[in-house]
C-alpha cells in the first residue's frame, strides 16, 4: 500500500511539474504613460565601445511616452535648448510587445524602433532600443528608464 502512495505522489508530483511547463508566462504590462529619467547611450563602433549617461532636465521629464492597451500609443519628447521648454518630437505610434520575451517593436508614420524592455515593475520599465548603421559599421542602443505617471 505504501509502494502505491509512493508511486501515485511520484507521478502526481510529476504531472505538476510538466503542466507548469505548459502555463503561460504572463508578464506585465506596459500600458500608461511614462516620463524618461535617464538615458544611456552606448555606441560600439571599430575603436571599442563608449557609454554615456544622460539625466533628464524638469523640461525633458515633461516628454511622455504613452502605451494603450490596443497597441497603439504617442510619444512627446521636450526639450530645453533654447530659453523655454519646447516640444523637439511628436509622433503616434503602433507598437507590438512580447510580454514574454520583453521584446518592442515601435512604428511610427516614417521609421521603426526595435528593442526589448530590460526591467518592467508597476512604477518602472528600462526600455533599450537599438540600431545599427551597416554603412558605418556601428550599433548604438540607447536605454530609457522610464517612471509611470498614471
Amino acid at each position: 500500500m505504501k509502494k502505491i502512495l509512493l508511486f501515485l505522489t511520484a507521478v502526481f508530483s510529476i504531472g505538476l511539474l510538466v503542466n507548469c511547463d505548459d502555463d503561460p508566462v504572463v508578464g506585465q504590462s506596459i500600458a500608461g504613460t511614462w516620463k524618461p529619467v535617464k538615458m544611456v547611450e552606448t555606441v560600439v563602433d571599430s575603436t571599442g565601445s563608449q557609454s554615456e549617461t544622460f539625466y533628464y532636465s524638469d523640461c525633458q521629464q515633461l516628454s511622455r511616452w504613452v502605451f494603450n492597451k490596443d497597441n497603439t500609443g504617442s510619444v512627446l519628447e521636450q526639450d530645453d535648448t533654447y530659453t523655454s521648454c519646447h516640444v523637439k518630437f511628436q509622433s503616434n505610434l503602433n507598437y507590438e510587445y512580447n510580454d514574454k520575451t520583453g521584446e518592442i517593436t515601435l512604428t511610427y508614420i516614417t521609421f521603426q524602433d526595435q528593442g526589448v524592455v530590460l526591467d518592467l515593475t508597476d512604477s518602472t520599465m528600462n526600455l533599450k532600443i537599438e540600431n545599427v548603421d551597416l554603412v558605418n559599421d556601428v550599433y548604438i542602443s540607447e536605454t530609457y528608464t522610464l517612471v509611470k505617471t498614471n
